[in-house]
């Protein structure tokens, strides 16, 4: 029995606490505190948005540019191929020049001429079409807003 008066002192000392912990709480100084935590934390998340917002389009401008790195290499590919077919169909235009010029007249360096120039001319027609679904492909989404 002579527990419970010293246990009744314990419990009333924890409750002083209890009652200056929340005191503390509802101070108006920590009131501030916490406005003031909460309007950091907000404009952390609006910093945080603002980031990832640019980071999605850093990663769309990325894309686009690996796209447009891809399309350059086809045509820098397609270039060379139009070069090689120009150079061969200058070849074999000489040569039929100089067939020409001798009197001669060779039906094969003339269906070679004929091949050549017939190459040339696909090139150049396969090099316009890629240009012409570039071109759609960029126009498409800007049809698509007006």
């Amino acid at each position: 029995m002579s527990d419970i008066p010293q246990l009744e002192q314990r419990i009333a000392v924890a409750l002083e606490r209890i009652r200056a912990g929340v005191d503390a709480l509802a101070a108006p100084q920590d009131m501030s505190e916490l406005v003031a935590a909460e309007a950091r934390a907000d404009a952390l998340a609006a910093e945080l948005a603002g980031v990832k917002s640019q980071l999605g389009a850093a990663r769309e401008i990325e894309a686009e540019v690996t796209a447009l790195r891809t399309k350059l290499a086809e045509a820098d590919a397609e270039k060379g191929e139009l070069l090689t077919t120009i150079q061969s169909l200058q070849g074999v235009n000489a040569d039929l020049r100089a067939a020409a010029a001798e009197g001669l007249s060779d039906p094969d360096v003339i269906n070679k001429a004929l091949v050549a120039d017939l190459e040339a001319l696909q090139t150049a027609r396969a090099a316009d079409l890629r240009d012409i679904e570039t071109l759609l492909a960029e126009l498409a989404p800007i049809a698509q807003e007006a």
